[in-house]
């Protein structure tokens, strides 16, 4: 018998390891599972754990499946993470939540926007499969659209005017038809999760007031005299920042005269994916992370997402919610809806909801344009460090476009008078 050529006898040690670890694999990746996420039978899968830095309430897989006819199909898993998240937030039930959302709520929103001729490009990526936390195995199952060019935006900077007027386009179009789907449907959102409300008093203590105290100790040491006026007026919010922060996230009543909608809850640049076009613009978005989607005043979302943009992206504000009002009035005109708001409604709503914007920025912000590099992790941003030198979220605020993106908020609140609107509160 010859003996069996060197590169065939390396090919088949390489099967035979690549046979060895699919078969040590959990039952949620094995062929037979997959089949019936997908729908055809499946002879491969491949996985790749995504990395840390974005993930900070979920684990997430990237998967690649082959059926048998050879096609690839592409897929994201996201599972309860092992963590101590658990401890501070009740991530089995906000993960249920998020299979809720996509389940029941979604479709109805893409289907009042489609039906309208304002469907596409789609809120968000399709859901193929969910299994519950109470379930061996938890976990939902999305396609993967980074295969479509789909990617997050680069932190460390920020968003800039093209990525901020892509993203407050679709989030017009979101609010415009969450608002249709909440008033047909308020039931669906009867227990949807708040992050910002009384009963998450001890997350609100660890990520939000510790970490206003620790940036308002970063600006104090800054030079610039509109740091100085900005910081005096902020510690005079400090002490009472918690209530006053979940003030402004409190809902106004479904059957009053405000503007309710279906809230993203969780809009930073890590819950948005952008495809580009070949010149590097930003060409399209998808929004993805509805653990904490609920109801409320669509100035939550965008006070939430300034913590994203780039300081002189804020300094352009007024005339990209111009934008984004006229979106959201055009959709809900589209549709048929009830009630629209005016522009002057919607920022009356921010300024009286004020604080939210500002606890965002301070707290929020420093952490959304840390680097990947910096390794932050959950017990980072509720103000736990176990390891050895400076905490990471002072090593994020001593940042030189922390400072440069603040001192931008700073000129803007001053110009608008929110801190001293706030005060008169």
């Amino acid at each position: 018998m010859s003996p069996t050529p060197p590169a065939e006898a390396a090919s088949a040690a390489a099967q035979d390891a690549a046979d060895k670890q699919a078969a040590a694999a959990p039952a949620w990746l094995q062929p037979a599972f997959m089949s019936a996420v997908v729908g055809a039978p499946v002879r491969k899968v491949h996985a790749d754990a995504l990395g840390a830095g974005d993930n900070f309430a979920s684990v997430m897989v990237r998967v690649r499946v082959t059926t048998d006819r050879r096609e690839d199909k592409h897929l994201i898993i996201k599972r309860l993470p092992t963590s101590a998240v658990e401890a501070f937030f009740p991530i089995a039930r906000a993960f249920d939540q998020e299979g809720r959302v996509y389940a029941d709520i979604l479709p109805r929103m893409q289907g009042r926007l489609e039906a309208a001729g304002r469907g596409d490009p789609p809120l968000a990526p399709t859901m193929l499969h969910r299994t519950p936390a109470d379930h061996p195995a938890p976990m939902l199952v999305f396609e993967d659209i980074s295969v479509e060019g789909f990617r997050l935006a680069t932190r460390e900077q920020g968003l800039d005017e093209a990525h901020t007027r892509l993203v407050l386009r679709a989030l017009a179009r979101w609010h415009a038809a969450g608002a249709l789907v909440l008033d047909a449907h308020p039931d669906l959102f009867t227990d949807t999760m708040r992050m910002v409300c009384k009963e998450h008093a001890r997350l609100i203590d660890g990520m939000m007031v510790k970490g206003f105290a620790r940036f308002l100790q970063q600006a104090e040491r800054w030079p610039d005299e509109v740091a100085r006026r900005a910081v005096a007026k902020l510690r005079l919010l400090q002490p009472d920042c918690a209530e006053r922060l979940v003030a402004a996230h409190r809902p106004d009543p479904l059957d009053g005269a405000a503007f309710n909608t279906c809230l993203h809850g969780d809009l930073w640049m890590g819950n948005a994916l952008f495809k580009y076009a070949a010149d590097g613009k930003p060409v399209d978005v998808r929004f993805v992370d509805f653990q904490i989607t609920t109801w409320g005043s669509p100035a939550c979302d965008l006070s939430y997402f300034l913590c994203s943009v780039r300081g002189e992206v804020r300094a352009r504000f007024d005339a990209m919610l111009a934008e984004y009002h006229t979106e959201l009035e055009d959709c809900l005109a589209a549709m048929g809806a009830r009630r629209v708001p005016s522009l002057d409604e919607l920022k009356a709503d921010m300024r009286r909801r004020g604080m939210a914007q500002v606890m965002h920025v301070a707290a929020g912000m420093p952490l959304v344009l840390a680097p990947h590099s910096l390794g932050l992790t959950f017990d980072n941003l509720v103000d736990v460090h176990l390891g050895d030198g400076p905490h990471p979220r002072d090593v994020a605020l001593g940042r030189a476009q922390v400072r440069d993106t603040a001192l931008h908020f700073f000129t803007a609140w001053e110009r608008e008078g929110l801190l001293d609107a706030l005060l008169d509160q």
